[in-house]
């Protein structure tokens, strides 16, 4: 089931910004899952014709913003002017583009602009069955522009609604790809892959919490207790009673070896 981060919120409020920063996010956290040993399929796409490219964010970091940002202004007024602005074969192309990335990633991330409009509705048919969907609603000057009251009229309450600020896209990147399974050595009597699994889960809940002394060991095993059931491959022969011993064993060693080494690799940063 793929997750899907969708961006939205009034003009001008960061989300060119924050669809930029989840680019960079998800390419350090697909290095992590390569290194492991494992891939990491996701995708960056604007679907809303208001929305400016990555090569705008891009050209920020070259020092080229404004020549960019005044480039994708011209192309957008053009497009209102033909009149083509959200066509019918426009909106249908994009959301079968948008059922097709669903398919295939793991995480995709789709800027729906600034604009409200039925046509965004129409958009997100291609994600919103059978997908986790994080609605992200950024505000301008405290206000929303009425996008969290519209993710409430299709039975979503947003992940998250505020202004842009940094680090939001490493917390919704982390959010969107979860555990990414992490090498080490064995856990006597546990299966590699569930001890991969609870190392990596334990540096998951470590940087989501910020800090080591926020950690709650307990809650944590009976956290990773209730995954066996999507590890059931690596547990068959174990028994509902085996599952438990077993991954609590995982939890309390991958915990004690990640606080021995003074919790350094949190986050992988």
């Amino acid at each position: 089931m793929a997750t899907v981060v969708v961006l939205s919120g009034p003009p001008k409020a960061g989300k060119s910004r924050l669809r930029g920063d989840l680019y960079r996010a998800l390419l350090g956290l697909e290095r992590r899952a390569r290194e492991a040993g494992r891939g990491l399929p996701w995708f960056v796409q604007a679907f809303s014709p208001d929305s400016d490219g990555q090569w705008v964010n891009d050209s920020h970091c070259l020092g080229r913003g404004t020549e960019a940002e005044d480039l994708a202004r011209r192309a957008k007024q053009a497009l209102k002017a033909s009149g083509a602005f959200f066509a019918p074969e426009w909106v249908e192309k994009a959301r079968g583009q948008l059922q097709g990335l669903c398919r295939w990633a793991q995480v995709v991330v789709a800027d729906l602009g600034g604009l409200l409009s039925p046509e965004n509705r129409q958009i997100l048919e291609g994600c919103l069955q059978g997908c986790r969907v994080l609605a992200v609603v950024l505000t301008r000057d405290g206000e929303d522009g009425g996008w969290a009251a519209w993710w409430r009229t299709i039975g979503l309450t947003p992940w998250y609604v505020g202004p842009y600020h940094g680090g939001l896209a490493e917390e919704l990147a982390m959010e969107a790809v979860g555990v990414i399974p992490t090498a080490g050595p064995e856990v006597p009597g546990a299966p590699r892959e569930l001890a991969e699994y609870a190392r990596g889960a334990v540096l998951w809940h470590l940087a989501r919490a910020r800090q080591a002394e926020a950690f709650d060991e307990e809650a944590f095993a009976a956290w990773l207790r209730g995954r066996a059931r999507d590890l059931d491959r690596v547990l068959v022969g174990f028994g509902e009673p085996g599952k438990a011993v077993v991954t609590s064993a995982a939890a309390g060693l991958a915990w004690e070896l990640v606080r021995r080494q003074g919790c350094q690799a949190v986050g992988g940063r």
